[in-house]
């Protein structure tokens, strides 16, 4: 089985889920437009 590795962005996007899950993606949507500075569209 191969090894795989999350990119940076991956990795804070999974760090975000894991830290306020569950979690509905309106929500996920609006933390990391505050956090990542991303757009609805990214997620």
């Amino acid at each position: 089985m191969a090894d795989y590795r999350l990119a940076e962005a991956e990795s804070r996007f999974a760090d975000l889920i894991w830290e306020h899950a569950p979690i509905h993606s309106p929500k996920l949507a609006e933390m990391t437009a505050e956090v990542m500075k991303w757009r609805k569209s990214n997620v």
